[in-house]
Order: C-alpha cells, then sequence, then structure tokens
C-alpha cells in the first residue's frame, strides 16, 4: 500500500505519537477521533489535523489505514462500534498498538472487508513526544493478516524500529515476557537492596551499590549470551554458599526467602547448559531449592 491515508482512533500518548512519526515519513493524516474534545482539540493542535471528531467512523470511513490506539479495554467495543456503522471501507488495514491483546479482538472490522493486524512498540511512552522519535532503534512486535503484517512490517522501518514477526495465538506470552523483562526486573532488583540494606547499607544507596554490578550483567549478556553470562554460586557449584544465604535470609528477611529459591531454582538449567556443573551438584541445589521446600 502505498502513500496510505490514516486516521488515527484514540488520541493518547501512543497514537498522537505515532501520528506525529507518521506524518513526518509522509503519511498522510485523514483525520482524528476520541473520546473527550480536551484530548482531540489537543492532537489537532499538535498533528494539524484537518479533520476531527468524537465520533470514530466521521475519520475511518474513508481511510486506508486505521489505528485504534485507545486503552486495551476498550479496543474491540470501539473497533465493533465503527464496524456496526460501517465505518471500515473495503481492503482497509485496521491495527491496534496493544501489547497484550491479539488483532482478533479487531474482527468486527472485518465484516466490513477491512483487513486486522496489531503494531506494538516496545517501548514505555510516558509522554507525547515533539523534538525527538522514541521509536528510534527500538523493536516493534507485529502479527496479523498478511496485508496487514506487510504493511505493519513497512510502518515499522519508516519509524525507525526494527520489527518482529509473533504468532497471533501467543501475544500474551510476547506480553509475559515483556513484564518479566521490565517490570519483574524493578521487582527483582527492588529485593536485591532489600537484602543490600539488612547488610547494613544505607536503603537509599542500595541501588546505586548493585548499579555497577548490573551493568556488567548486561554487558556479559551482550557479549557472551545466555548461559554463558550466568555466574555465581550455583555457576560453580558452591552449595555451601547458598546453604549460607538461605540460612541468612530466613533469618533476616523471610519475606524474601521463597523468591531467593525461585530464582534460584531456575538458575539451576542455566548453569547447566553453561555445563558450569554436574547434574549430581544439580541435584542437590535442586533439593535445597525446591520451592515447596521449608
Amino acid at each position: 500500500m502505498e502513500d496510505p491515508k490514516f486516521s488515527i482512533v484514540g488520541c493518547g500518548r501512543v497514537g498522537v505519537t505515532l501520528a506525529r512519526m507518521l506524518k513526518q515519513k509522509g503519511y498522510s493524516l485523514l483525520g482524528v477521533s476520541s473520546r473527550t474534545q480536551a484530548s482531540v482539540n489537543n492532537a489537532v493542535k499538535v498533528l494539524d489535523a484537518d479533520r476531527a471528531s468524537l465520533t470514530p467512523k466521521d475519520v475511518t470511513k474513508e481511510a486506508d489505514l486505521v489505528f485504534i490506539t485507545t486503552p486495551d479495554d476498550v479496543i474491540e467495543p470501539v473497533c465493533s462500534h465503527i464496524a456496526d456503522n460501517n465505518g471500515f471501507k473495503e481492503g482497509a488495514i485496521v491495527l491496534h498498538c496493544s501489547g497484550s491483546q491479539p488483532s482478533t479482538i479487531l474482527s468486527a472490522a472485518t465484516r466490513c472487508g477491512a483487513v486486522i493486524g496489531s503494531v506494538h512498540p516496545l517501548q514505555s511512552i510516558a509522554a507525547i513526544t515533539l523534538d525527538s522519535n522514541p521509536f528510534d532503534g527500538i523493536i516493534t512486535a507485529v502479527e496479523g493478516e498478511p496485508e496487514a503484517v506487510k504493511l505493519g512490517k513497512q510502518i515499522s522501518r519508516d519509524i525507525g524500529s526494527t520489527c518482529i514477526e509473533i504468532k497471533t495465538h501467543a501475544k500474551s506470552l510476547y506480553h509475559a515476557s515483556a513484564v518479566v523483562a521490565s517490570n519483574y526486573l524493578v521487582t527483582l532488583i527492588d529485593a536485591a537492596c532489600k537484602l543490600m540494606a539488612c547488610s547494613g547499607v544505607d536503603p537509599k544507596s542500595g541501588y546505586q551499590v548493585l548499579k555497577p554490578l548490573l551493568k556488567g550483567s548486561f554487558d556479559n549478556i551482550d557479549r557472551m549470551g545466555i548461559p554463558g553470562a550466568l555466574t555465581g554460586p550455583i555457576a560453580r557449584g558452591d552449595h555451601n554458599v547458598v546453604k549460607t544465604h538461605l540460612e541468612e535470609i530466613g533469618k533476616q528477611a523471610p519475606e524474601l526467602l521463597d523468591f531467593y529459591k525461585t530464582l534460584g531454582y531456575y538458575t539451576i538449567d542455566i548453569s547447566q547448559a553453561k555445563n558450569g556443573i554436574t547434574p549430581e551438584a544439580a541435584q542437590v541445589f535442586k533439593s535445597m531449592l525446591a520451592p515447596d521446600q521449608a
């Protein structure tokens, strides 16, 4: 699809920022729609949009490409409302940008002859950006029907990101991976800081103390990959160190004991993949770290 005319439904951070970048790359903005007049007005100001409406079909009916960038829980009903009012033209590409929802939540659009997919920038968009490209150099995941995936890949390239294609039925696992890597990393660091505080370090300084170690781990993963980057007592088969950890955590931070054991338990397989420990040593660790053990 060459020079598609596109519309945005849902004028929040992602929708407006994406529209701004697409306009810069030569895509033609047909119109914008959102739930509130204030949101529409802001989008019109930022994007210099010629057409705007609180009624989505007013800006989608003639569009070659429609982005539904509303909150996740209303993507499906918004799409259904537009389709019920014949608001998609035959052959239009309809995309959403949710990381957790599959393109199939847009299935109502197919009743109008539209093609559905999703394009998810693997990045946190904290605010509408006006002076930089938050998509530059990031990963964008696409899935959906073939024509939608094809255009999604082109959009990804045009906004400066690297595109990966994922399976529609496994979209929730893609999102779970992102949650583990981003959200739960914060949880992991918080636990490490709490253990550091138990050692006598000022709780406010814990992250700064650990920061060089974290950076070194990321650098090692970049250079050596996984499992090559794994170090520490499980990697070298040091049962006594782990035993001492369990004893001291149980005394001073018992709320973190199961957390530590679970992480350790799943580290055993990584160590074995690195050929760092024998099967016998691995079995000893599993007995020590099994989550259901006291």
